[in-house]
């Protein structure tokens, strides 16, 4: 795997290793002239941006990739049968996404959010993304019929006595 293509991908897992060759800022301190409202407003400009820049196309692809990565995982991974053509589709699909984020349709707002926030504002602002996404997947009719459907399990009445008690 080619370095960029490494950057790119812990990038989304919302590490901010893209930007590791720029060191975040040192401890900001009050009087050091750190602003935090303005390290928070570039930050959230940032999250908006990611949001507002990707397609329903792109967020599927990202979902895609979430669920791709997550298979690996040994707890799972019997569980998914993702041939290596699939993984190749989906990761190229999902760096594409990413390139064009990071370095054209979001690049003002990353390196804002870099320079007044470090690295941290970058991963919150893609978790927020993957979280938009996700959200999205999760609101398809299927999905919360099998959430629904997977959770009858539960003792209702049970939870609900732990809710009224104090």
């Amino acid at each position: 795997m080619n370095m960029m293509r490494y950057s790119i991908l812990l990038a989304a897992l919302c590490v901010g290793q893209a930007f590791a060759q720029t060191p975040p800022p040192a401890a900001a301190q009050p009087d050091d002239g750190y602003d935090a409202e303005h390290a928070a407003q570039t930050q959230r400009a940032l999250s908006e941006c990611l949001v507002r820049s990707t397609s329903e196309e792109d967020r599927r692809a990202l979902v895609a990739w979430i669920f791709m990565v997550v298979s690996h995982h040994p707890d799972v991974r019997s569980m998914v049968a993702l041939g290596p053509k699939d993984e190749e589709r989906i990761g190229r699909q999902a760096s594409a996404v990413f390139e064009t984020l990071l370095a054209d349709r979001c690049a003002p707002q990353i390196r804002a959010a870099a320079r007044y926030s470090g690295t941290e504002a970058i991963k919150q602002s893609f978790q927020y993304l993957g979280e938009t996404a996700m959200g999205t997947l999760l609101e398809h009719p299927e999905v919360m019929s099998t959430v629904k459907d997977s959770l009858k399990y539960a003792d209702d009445a049970r939870i609900e006595r732990a809710l009224q008690s104090e």
